[in-house]
């Protein structure tokens, strides 16, 4: 009985000290977290990138007056028949004749355009007939030559074709000559008002950070359809298309951002 006894007395002292042991261990483990966060915590805080200050975004944007230089002449031949096979071959025989006769002309593009087959329906919805219709399309920086063509198609006999469309274009030469001149501009532009600005707000210079040049933009206004154009050359065999060119706006945009600076 006395051995029983002193075993159960020595169970609680034995219990104190792993709970000592316990404790001792979290409390080391603590201070040494407590010791890691601050360095640790500092880490984050220096990967943020810094917000630029005194950082300017403008644009600026430069326009000219062209005058497209190529013309562009679209005819059709259109035919109607009972069913398709006749009015397809005279078709197809039209522009045949239409592109054989414009590459004898120094200067002149052609294509063929469209080529559409559809019914034909009289006022009681009962079919008539088909109708087909094919397009050449001509153009030309020779605008004298352009037209004289465009008026003996249209006098051709039973190839003649019909004026359906003319319309203008601004060259690919054109337009990378100008675009030079309006990229030169818009970064001038682009730098005046930089320096504008920057004086405005009271630094005294600045030095580019970013910049984008645009490419030229502009679009020529549609040509009204020549139809009493082509009435009057009805009346008057071979007489040459009058074509003249309107001008149209260019455009070139210049923008990005400046760092102002004392």
């Amino acid at each position: 009985m006395k051995t029983l006894t002193a075993r159960s007395s020595a169970a609680p002292a034995l219990l104190r000290r792993m709970l000592a042991h316990s404790l001792l261990a979290a409390a080391l483990s603590l201070g040494a977290l407590a010791a890691f966060s601050p360095a640790h915590a500092q880490t984050p805080a220096m990967m943020v990138p810094m917000t630029p200050k005194d950082v300017l975004n403008l644009d600026a944007t430069v326009q000219t007056q062209v005058t497209p230089d190529l013309a562009v002449v679209m005819l059709a031949a259109e035919r109607s028949g009972a069913d398709t096979a006749g009015p397809s071959a005279e078709v197809t025989r039209a522009i045949t004749e239409a592109l054989k006769e414009a590459r004898t002309v120094a200067g002149i593009q052609a294509s063929t355009g469209g080529f559409t087959t559809f019914q034909r329906f009289d006022n009681k919805g009962q079919r008539t007939g088909w109708t087909v219709r094919a397009e050449v399309i001509l153009k030309s920086k020779d605008f004298t030559a352009l037209g004289k063509l465009a008026g003996k198609l249209t006098q051709a006999g039973p190839n003649a074709l019909q004026i359906t469309n003319n319309s203008f274009e601004v060259s690919t030469e054109l337009r990378n000559a100008e675009e030079a001149k309006l990229m030169e501009r818009a970064i001038a532009e682009f730098r005046r008002k930089a320096q504008v600005a920057t004086s405005a707000f009271g630094y005294r210079k600045f030095s580019i950070q970013q910049v984008n040049v645009g490419t030229t933009s502009g679009i020529v206004p549609p040509q009204p359809r020549p139809m009493l154009r082509m009435a009057a050359m009805a009346a008057a065999p071979e007489a040459d298309m009058p074509i003249q060119a309107g001008s149209t706006e260019l455009s070139l945009t210049v923008s990005g951002s400046v760092q102002m600076e004392n």
